[in-house]
This record gives structure tokens, C-alpha cells and sequence, in this order.
């Protein structure tokens, strides 16, 4: 059954960039080696501890050459470096793409904090930003599509694993109170097996492939989730279950937290981003502005 939904959920495109592109090279806990891209804005200050960064998951049928452009615009409009890669067997990625090698490229508190979960694959290159002066709570992430399941399963560890690490090892440079800023989930799964059989309500299949529903509400940064009301690849009630379940997990422990879910009317899948573009930047920029303040 995986086998079958990863199938359907791995689409990766002809590689549209080479090595002059890449700002660096990162290996995962697994040892492939993952290529990313930091797209900063104009007169970027070049202190780490004090940039905003925003980490970027794209989607199945994508490398990171195909959010160049956009991520110059988020750079420039939202003054923040956006850091782009690219999944296990995309683009030039090594190894070859599944689910696990999403999680290794989006975190590894490397030696020490694969000790204490279980991520194999966002991990890499948000460790990377880490190891390189960024600081946690100056960090966003964004999953568009598949690009949602490392986002959430990144955002989902982040701040337990931190505060798992910082009683273990005094010495580790992050605070307990050091927690992600902000996630960004667009045109979101709320499981793979929702997407392959659509008529599915098994809480089973839901964790075959993507369980994002069975996830999500263990996120405890603010949350803003888009999706397009005419979505005829991942239909937008997936985004209404996510944020539902969000909210709910919230309410029950009244935690003021924000989750937040915009529907934009008559966007498609693949059209969001472009024929909708300025409501949907709209959105992602005040919920970014507010947070960096």
C-alpha cells in the first residue's frame, strides 16, 4: 500500500539546474547529499543570528529550480532569506525519493538529536542553517503539496526535541523557549491514502503515507494553511480537516496559539501560485509581518 501511494505522490521533473546553482551541499543522517539554494533579499544582512529564513518544501512534480523566481519575490517583499531543496532522487539530489528522505533534509540536530526522534530528511538543511548562525525562533517553514508532510513532521518534533536536547546537554547553544516562528502549509494532504482513495476515512490508511492529520495538531507554532477552492489534485477539504483538527487540539487545551485557513476561490492545484498570486501572497505576508515584529 505505500509503495502505491508514494508512487503516485513522487513525481520528480527533469533536473532545471546545475552545480553553480547550489549554494551548498548537505548530507543527511543517511548519507545522501541534498543540494540548497539560499535566495536573500537585495542588501541582506550578512549576520545569520540576525536573518529571517524561510524553509521551503516544494511540491511533487517540482525541483528547486522551479521556485526560483517566487522565492525572489518572498525574499525581496518579506526580507528574509528563503532556503530552497530539493527531496531524495530530485533534481540533483542523491538517493532515490520516498518518504523518509523528506524528513532527512529539513532538520538534524545531527549526532546528538537523531538520538532523541526520529526524523531522517527536512532535517539536514534546517540543521545546516543552525550549525550556521540562524536561530530557530527566526525560522518559517513552508510545505506546498507533498512538500507538507516533511513541513509538518518537522514542525510537529521541533520544539519537543529542543527542550528533550537542552535538559541533556547544557552546553547546546538553544534555549528551551526556542521554538519555530511560523508554518505555512499550501494546498495540503491531509494523508496520502485521502489523496489515492478519496473516499477514505480510515485513521489506519491515514498513516501509511503522509499521515499529516494525525500530525498536525502536535504543531505548536502559529499555523497559516491556504488551498484553492477549485483543487482537483488534493481537493480543499483536506485543508479544512487539517485546520480543524488543529483547532481543535488547540481549544481543548486552550492554547490561544493561531491556526489560521484561507480558502481562495476557484484556485486550482497548480494555479495558486500564479493566477492567484496576490491573494495569496497577501496572506503569507501578513501572517510572516506580524510574527517578525
Amino acid at each position: 500500500m505505500g509503495a502505491i501511494v508514494a508512487k503516485a505522490a513522487f513525481l520528480p521533473p527533469p533536473c532545471g539546474y546545475q552545480n553553480e546553482d547550489v549554494t551548498s551541499w548537505v548530507r543527511t543522517t543517511s548519507g545522501e547529499v541534498v543540494p540548497l539554494k539560499l535566495v536573500s533579499p537585495a542588501a541582506a544582512s550578512l549576520d545569520p543570528s540576525q536573518s529571517w529564513f524561510l524553509l521551503w518544501s516544494h511540491g511533487n512534480a517540482e525541483d528547486l529550480s522551479s521556485s526560483r523566481h517566487l522565492a525572489q519575490v518572498f525574499a525581496d517583499e518579506l526580507r528574509l532569506t528563503v532556503a530552497l531543496y530539493d527531496y531524495c532522487g530530485y533534481g540533483l539530489a542523491t538517493g532515490k525519493p520516498r518518504e523518509d528522505g523528506l524528513y532527512s533534509y529539513a532538520l538534524t540536530l545531527q549526532n546528538v538529536l537523531k538520538r532523541h526522534c526520529e526524523c531522517r530528511s527536512i532535517d539536514a538543511v534546517l540543521q545546516h542553517l543552525l550549525d550556521n548562525g540562524a536561530k530557530l525562533d527566526h525560522i518559517f517553514l513552508y510545505g506546498k503539496s507533498v512538500g507538507s508532510v516533511p513541513t509538518v513532521r518537522l514542525a510537529m518534533n521541533r520544539k519537543f526535541a529542543v527542550r528533550s536536547v537542552v535538559c541533556a546537554c547544557a552546553q547546546l547553544r538553544f534555549l528551551s523557549s526556542s521554538v519555530l516562528q511560523g508554518v505555512v502549509l499550501v494546498s495540503a494532504l491531509a494523508s496520502g491514502a485521502r489523496v489515492v482513495f478519496p473516499n477514505s476515512n480510515s485513521s489506519v490508511l491515514d498513516r501509511v503515507f503522509g499521515p499529516n492529520l494525525s500530525r498536525v495538531c502536535r504543531v505548536q507554532s502559529p499555523l497559516l494553511i491556504l488551498h484553492g477552492t477549485d483543487d482537483t489534485v488534493i481537493p480543499c477539504h483536506h485543508s479544512r480537516l487539517l485546520a480543524k483538527r488543529v483547532a481543535d487540539e488547540r481549544n481543548s487545551k486552550k492554547d490561544n496559539c493561531a491556526v489560521v485557513l484561507h480558502t481562495i476561490e476557484g484556485a486550482d492545484h497548480n494555479d495558486i501560485e500564479s493566477t492567484y498570486f496576490q491573494l495569496y501572497f497577501d496572506f503569507i505576508k501578513n501572517f510572516i509581518s506580524q510574527r517578525k515584529c
